[in-house]
């Protein structure tokens, strides 16, 4: 370990050389690297976090920059992990970086959360927050949460030491609540949230005291007016892994032949990376990929038969889950994956 590297925060007697092994040793995931990832995941790099994944199957877009630092122009069409892994590593050498280029759902929090110490909400969906919470529990995990509408963020850590979840302060999902877009946020709003999130997390690698577990932090940037609110462990009903997967897992799709479908209305999609082989190439078939797919549905056609394959079914399961939370109606999944398409379209390459 560099000790020169950490010099100023060693000499934190919280902190010392035994804090910076804790550091070292540590491992954070953290779901989702926009607004406030690009705030969090510096400071948990530069703080010397030796193991960190991020998850999120976003590219970047112009909209994105003036709140997601990590990134410029140049990137623009790039998958953020991709480019978020990179500027880190640059920071700092010695951590190691996992990137995980998709969007959570239900089978890769169980897969994953087990496998780290820290779980940080960098999100902005209502719904994962939900699952998250959830996945973090049956992990046993505690899980760093922050929101930001408008001026103000909130920031607190649920499921620590088995102390209370979200849950036990948001029992049922608001629908009507807005997400960033809709609400509106301001760059150094996030930057502030983002940064109190950090040190969160960096308070329970070094099991320092006062966390916010039981306590909800609000903080308006714009006035400065800052409450914490405290809640307790509820009597909600017990999480087990059946639960989840009923309330978050895959639900099950048809499945239909590519034979049955050519030249009928329906839109058949391959959610795959562009560029990915092999190239399937027939007028029937649009390729959208996963990571632009939530951005570029159209509720306005739920009435459309949508068939969906990528390479060997997983991503077009995800793919079906995102059409299906939009409205579509009829939702299957092609019979045959990428492969054997490219051998029954003679153009296919």
């Amino acid at each position: 370990m560099p000790i020169h590297r950490y010099s100023r925060q060693l000499a934190l007697e919280e902190i010392g050389e035994k804090g910076q092994v804790k550091l070292a040793e540590a491992s954070v995931l953290v779901v989702g690297c926009g607004g406030l990832g690009s705030a969090l995941l510096p400071f948990l790099a530069s703080s010397g976090v030796g193991h960190i994944g991020i998850v999120d199957g976003d590219k970047i877009e112009l909209s994105n920059l003036h709140r997601q630092v990590l990134y410029s122009d140049a990137d623009i069409g790039l998958l953020k992990v991709d480019v978020a892994a990179k500027r880190l590593k640059n920071q700092n050498p010695e951590i190691e970086i996992a990137k995980y280029p998709e969007f959570l759902d239900a089978h890769l929090a169980l897969e994953l959360f087990p496998k780290y110490d820290v779980i940080v909400d960098a999100s902005d969906r209502l719904k994962l927050r939900y699952l998250m919470s959830d996945a973090a529990v049956l992990a046993e995990k505690p899980f760093v949460h922050a929101g930001i509408e408008k001026w103000e963020g909130q920031v607190s850590v649920f499921n620590y030491k088995k102390g209370p979840t979200y849950r036990d302060i948001y029992p049922e999902m608001d629908k009507n609540a807005p997400n960033c877009s809709e609400a509106g946020v301001l760059a150094t709003n996030v930057g502030i949230i983002g940064l109190i999130q950090a040190q969160e997390v960096i308070k329970i690698i070094l099991d320092l005291p006062d966390i916010l577990s039981g306590k909800l932090l609000c903080f308006n940037t714009k006035n400065y007016n800052q409450r914490i609110l405290t809640f307790n462990k509820s009597k909600s009903p017990e999480i087990t892994r059946n639960s989840f997967l009923n309330a978050f897992g895959n639900p099950s799709f048809s499945s239909i032949t590519f034979d049955s479908v050519i030249g009928t209305n329906s839109a058949i999609i391959d959610v795959r990376e562009e560029g990915e082989l092999p190239i399937v190439e027939h007028s029937d078939i649009t390729q959208i990929p996963l990571s632009d797919l939530e951005k570029r549905l159209q509720s306005s056609h739920t009435s459309k038969r949508i068939v969906l394959f990528c390479q060997s079914g997983i991503r077009s399961q995800r793919a079906a889950i995102l059409f299906r939370d939009a409205g579509f109606k009829e939702v299957y999944l092609l019979k045959e994956q990428a492969p054997e398409l490219s051998r029954l379209i003679p153009e296919s390459i």
